[in-house]
């Protein structure tokens, strides 16, 4: 053989052996995340305030409750995409009073909110991570339905050598209650998005990375 063709032999077993290599790393490259989290903290509750039949009813919340379930994509070296569902208890304390009557009504009850998100969490600083977007919202409660929202959580993130991943952070959610009335109620669009529920706590995290 000559010395030629030996080296285009051992030039394209290099090239084939740098695919090969190339594709195997990419292959064993960690791109999935797949956990779930708890949230908890002091939400707020604020309304058009409308008077409908003979009472007027007036609404505060208290502490609300988050159980969720996330999914997560790496989409580059610092950056996912992150989805999932959640569910969140809200404590909601309603007072009613009567036209004509001085006496208050008062009760509490369980506002639940079923969401989906669509965020995009950005790491950096090696432990640091910054994780924001929107949500889409089911509510069948106090006269609410569909709704929409969005939020911040920002935190500390380590993943051990198992692949396990655990973090912690404070967040930030806010909830538009009424908000796909807007495009059917275009006229009253500026009372429509007064009714939110806004929420505030810390969440914690545990998850498996492969």
């Amino acid at each position: 053989m000559s010395k030629k063709n030996r080296l285009r032999k051992c030039t394209i077993s290099l090239i084939l052996m740098c695919i090969v290599t190339s594709f195997y790393a990419q292959e064993e490259q960690i791109k999935h995340y797949f956990g779930g989290h708890v949230s908890l903290g002091k939400s707020d509750y604020s309304s058009a305030g409308s008077i409908g039949g003979l009472s007027r009813t007036e609404c505060s919340a208290g502490n609300y409750f988050t159980i969720g379930f996330d999914y997560a994509y790496y989409i580059s070296d610092i950056t996912e995409v992150c989805t999932g569902l959640s569910i969140t208890s809200n404590d909601i304390h309603q007072a009613s009073r009567y036209f004509g009557d001085f006496k208050t009504y008062e009760h509490n009850e369980k506002f639940f909110i079923f969401s989906v998100p669509l965020h995009l969490k950005v790491h950096f600083l090696k432990y640091l991570f910054i994780d924001s977007g929107v949500c889409f919202n089911f509510h069948p409660s106090m006269g609410y339905t569909w709704g929409a929202g969005a939020g911040i959580d920002v935190g500390a993130e380590y993943t051990f050598e198992s692949a396990v991943s655990i973090f912690a952070g404070y967040q930030f959610q806010w909830n538009f209650l009424n908000f796909w009335n807007i495009f059917s109620s275009k006229e009253n669009s500026a009372e429509v998005i007064k009714d939110n529920l806004n929420q505030k706590g810390f969440t914690i995290g545990l998850g498996y990375r492969f």
